[in-house]
């Protein structure tokens, strides 16, 4: 479905699932922005055009093992940075040869991120005024005195037992 095709990441590829779904030529050319003929022509020949586009950075394999890692991190309270996820690409595609090879391009995390359906980047924001003016810094510190002073500490490891699971 919608999954897969976003997956795919050169413009032949979509042609072809596309095609495949019956689509008409001219609906997938505006889908796409290329022009009708283009479309034809692939449609036509299901030959992939040469030096279309560049090679995807990480394979399948290599891409499920970054999301499960981003994932983890993120469970974790520790979630990573663009820096990051391009250092962890570098060394999943570096263990793949013996020669070095470059590292992901500036904008290719922002790229491949939209590109997975598991993966979201999150961008933190300012409270909005109405919250941050909802109480002030004493009025919570009360509750959390208030709350505090409530808990028994024999029942302390049931407390948070109940609250986290």
């Amino acid at each position: 479905g919608s999954a897969e095709f976003r997956r795919l990441t050169s413009t032949f590829d979509k042609v072809s699932y596309l095609c495949e779904l019956n689509f008409s030529v001219r609906k997938i050319a505006a889908a796409l922005g290329i022009p009708k003929s283009t479309v034809q022509r692939w449609k036509d020949a299901q030959v992939k055009p040469r030096g279309l586009g560049r090679p995807n950075y990480l394979d399948e394999d290599d891409e499920s093992k970054l999301i499960s890692l981003i994932k983890s991190r993120a469970e974790q309270h520790n979630p990573m940075t663009e820096k990051d996820i391009r250092h962890e690409a570098h060394r999943l595609a570096q263990l793949k040869t013996d020669h070095p090879i470059t590292s992901p391009s500036s904008t290719w995390v922002s790229s491949w991120i939209r590109n997975q359906e598991e993966v979201k980047k999150v961008v933190p924001r300012m409270i909005e005024p109405e919250r941050d003016e909802a109480c002030g810094r004493e009025e919570i510190e009360r509750w959390f005195n208030d709350i505090t002073n409530q808990i028994d500490p024999s029942r302390f490891n049931m407390f948070f037992f109940v609250l986290f699971f």
